[in-house]
């Protein structure tokens, strides 16, 4: 079955979604703010295999923290010495609901 970006129907954004269980070698990051054509404030991390994009609140928060051990700060590091950082996303669960989300980590699960 065609997608809908083949038909057409949609542009494609040339970003890829981010899952649980994929490992990135981040290089930098950019948070791109709610527009017209955005509903949602989105996180893209650029790899070394293209650009991933999501809207979780988890993983924008961590990207915008400036803690300097938070992954944002770290991936910000690693550029300012031109290397990449190993970063995981792994599961994340709210103890408050259970939903169920993912998050970035520097440790391999």
């Amino acid at each position: 079955m065609p997608k809908a970006e083949e038909l057409g129907l949609v542009e494609s954004s040339g970003f890829k979604n981010m899952e649980i269980g994929q490992v990135h070698e981040a290089d930098s990051f950019e948070i791109l703010p709610v527009d017209e054509k955005r509903k949602w404030e989105t996180a893209i991390l650029n790899t070394k295999n293209g650009k991933y994009s999501t809207t979780s609140h988890t993983v924008i928060g961590q990207l915008k923290s400036a803690n300097p051990k938070s992954v944002g700060q770290l991936i910000l590091a690693a550029k300012g010495k031109k290397a990449s950082l190993t970063v995981y996303v792994v599961k994340n669960v709210n103890p408050q609901n259970n939903n169920v989300g993912y998050k970035l980590s520097i440790f391999e699960p």
